[in-house]
């Protein structure tokens, strides 16, 4: 990474800065909320012994989704550009985990700009990615009430899907177009296996598009939003958005063509049995992790999150038929959980939280409401996407009250100082 310095300045505050930059890009790159890598950030500086209580106060830094910009002293500013976005949320529990070892005194300034370098570096294996892929779309049919050959079917087509995602990639510069073409090709497959085992195509075109639900993204968005990141926030949640209305164009053109299925959108997850729900929405939160390389020693605390937040959705669903109070209820609970699990674990909460909510980002509504306004539904459509907008508040709403009534619990406990995010 290339960093401007100031001639003379010491080379202890170089290597902070050459730190805390590489740091910054580290956590944005791979997934972190913009807040979590500001603090970070900060926490590396205000943990320097070597400036003076003078000289923290005048140096600061400021991130957004596209650079990180480092000020020194009121008068230098480093900088630093991101250009790729990668979800790998072991790479942000093992930099968060060095910037607290920074401030216990564990490691030296030069040793953590080495640590933070080489984990930048190093590779991630992901041999199974294809299976997990499969895994994805096949748990989340089973949770839908698809039956055994919809949840055979939904693998093989989120593993293609999965594959032309980034073979489209590679050929053409446009972010969201690889994202629609993908989509396409799941859904002119969920077509074709429809049409030969005569099923509601509603499950299968779900199963296209869930490999390339934006999760991560809609969720750091929210949550930087609403910790006055007005403008990292918004764009996150403004990308996601389009994200889904790509995937969702693409199921939406296969409908309109002359041999396309319209899919009736009817999915009653209430009818689905107990194991059923509870091994489906436990496979699908590990097999998302997988895919954002959390690491394999949480996988049993994510499949407990995942499997407890489905059944609260599920029950909700069952008692109030509500697409804002089942959201809101569920995502409440999953917060309380992941900051549990986050605090026993030593960990980011959000490598519980954003596993375990896949099943509830609203992919499914959107492609329904997308599909009913392209044949001409539009009394129909505007209902869904009212559905599409409850679901969205529910999620924000549900996580912001989850925080706050864990925060509340460790003030009454007086434990809030210590706590672990």
């Amino acid at each position: 990474m290339e960093i401007s310095h100031s001639s003379g300045m010491p080379i202890e505050k170089q290597v902070l800065v050459a730190a805390v930059l590489a740091m910054g890009k580290g956590l944005i790159e791979f997934g972190s909320e913009v807040k979590r890598a500001e603090d970070t950030m900060n926490r590396i500086i205000n943990n320097s012994n070597f400036l003076t209580a003078d000289e923290k106060d005048a140096t600061y830094v400021y991130v957004t989704i596209n650079s990180i910009f480092f000020r020194n002293g009121g008068r230098d500013v480093d900088f630093t550009q991101i250009i790729d976005r990668d979800f790998n949320l072991d790479k942000v529990a093992k930099l968060n985990q060095l910037s607290r070892d920074y401030a216990d005194q564990k490691v030296t300034i030069q040793e953590l700009l080495t640590e933070i370098n080489h984990v930048l570096i190093e590779k991630t294996p992901k041999q199974f990615s294809w299976l997990a892929y499969s895994l994805l779309s096949a748990s989340i049919t089973l949770i839908l009430n698809g039956d055994a050959v919809e949840c055979g079917l939904a693998a093989i087509i989120g593993l293609v899907t999965s594959q032309s995602y980034p073979f489209f990639k590679r050929y053409l510069n446009n972010k969201f177009l690889p994202e629609f073409l993908a989509a396409f090709i799941g859904g002119l497959m969920a077509t074709v296996f429809c049409t030969v085992f005569k099923y509601d195509p509603t499950l299968l075109y779900t199963a296209a598009i869930i490999p390339m639900v934006p999760g991560i993204g809609l969720t750091n968005g929210v949550h930087d939003t609403f910790d006055d990141y007005f403008i990292s926030g918004p764009v996150m949640i403004l990308e996601s958005l389009t994200t889904l209305i790509s995937i969702s164009l693409g199921i939406t053109l296969v409908q309109v063509l002359p041999f396309g299925l319209h899919a009736s959108g009817e999915i009653n997850v209430v009818s689905v049995s107990f194991i059923a729900q509870i091994i489906g929405s436990a496979i699908c939160s590990v097999s998302f992790a997988y895919i954002i390389n959390v690491s394999r020693r949480l996988f049993v605390p994510v499949s407990i999150a995942g499997a407890i937040t489905w059944l609260v959705y599920v029950w909700v669903t069952y008692l109030a038929h509500s697409s804002l109070l089942n959201t809101l209820i569920s995502v409440g609970m999953l917060t309380l959980i992941s900051q549990y699990f986050a605090k026993r674990y030593k960990a980011p909460m959000t490598i519980f939280f954003i596993p375990s909510l896949v099943a509830l980002v609203p992919g499914i509504t959107m492609f329904v409401g997308l599909s009913q306004l392209g044949i001409g539904q539009s009394t129909l459509a505007v209902t869904t996407f009212v559905g599409v907008i409850a679901n969205l508040l529910g999620l924000t709403i549900g996580s912001i009250a989850g925080d706050e009534v864990y925060r509340i619990f460790l003030r009454l406990t007086g434990r809030l100082k210590g706590s672990s995010n």
